[in-house]
């Protein structure tokens, strides 16, 4: 029996001995070179992916890499091979049921120079719409982007990607308009989706659904009701009983 564990230690001691030597082989200027951009490539990587539900469903699949990676320098190709077989499977599976996530993440990243504050011009245009939708009795409801993504609201509305004017938002929540109790979903000076909401819900600032549209996406909320009243979500904060006369400072200063 002791014959037996001598000649196993020996055996797993000959392997570790023969690892660090291919490892100490591969430890050339160029490999190091290699081995310290491929590090910076993939901390860059997770630091775009930090937060992410994706990042965090293939977490696992970095120990099983190693386990496969120690199989192959221990001459387990077969075990390697299944450990392989199975992250790339896992890899492939978590890549398709965080599709959405990551669509968004990409265009995001892309997109990411470009402002979607509203110009004063395209808050002067909202103000004249909100002010003649108010003299007509008539309700409206502004999503506006500040950073995250809407992709989730944009997926259940009318794309429109049209130059934001007054005209249009009087059109969309006129008398006429379907829309009258729905939203405009607003990126930067464009109008970019119509009737993204529900038609039974409540332009104010006190509805439930509005305040988490705004909690969760950090987006601005301007919704105005049939009675003339006018308020802004912006995050966890809510501003009511706005006068129209301060409307477009306030949003300026809380868009910047």
């Amino acid at each position: 029996m002791s014959d037996f564990l001598n000649q196993s230690f020996f055996a797993v001691q000959d392997q570790l001995l023969a690892g660090l030597f291919y490892l100490r082989s591969l430890l050339s200027v160029n490999h190091l070179l290699e081995l310290i951009l491929a590090t910076a490539f993939f901390y860059w990587l997770y630091t775009i992916l930090k937060g992410t539900n994706f990042l965090r469903a293939v977490r696992p699949l970095f120990w099983i890499l190693i386990t496969a990676l120690l199989a192959q320098l221990f001459a387990l190709p077969l075990l390697a091979w299944l450990l392989l077989i199975f992250t790339l499977a896992w890899f492939l599976i978590v890549l398709l049921a965080h599709q959405a996530e990551l669509t968004a993440l990409i265009n995001r990243f892309l997109m990411r120079e470009t402002k979607f504050t509203p110009s004063k011009k395209t808050l002067r245009e909202m103000i004249n719409a909100l002010t003649a939708l108010r003299s007509n009795k008539l309700s409206a409801i502004l999503i506006i982007r500040r950073g995250k993504s809407l992709r989730a609201l944009i997926e259940k509305g009318l794309a429109v990607n049209q130059p934001l004017t007054d005209e249009l938002l009087i059109q969309s929540f006129g008398a006429k308009s379907h829309l009258r109790q729905g939203a405009a979903l607003i990126e930067g000076d464009r109008v970019i989706s119509l009737g993204v909401l529900s038609k039974r819900l409540s332009p104010n600032v006190t509805s439930p659904a509005l305040k988490k549209i705004a909690s969760s996406l950090g987006a601005m909320v301007v919704a105005l009701n049939r009675a003339g009243r006018v308020g802004i979500l912006v995050g966890e904060d809510a501003y009511s009983h706005l006068r129209f006369t301060d409307l477009e400072s306030l949003m300026a200063r809380l868009l910047r």
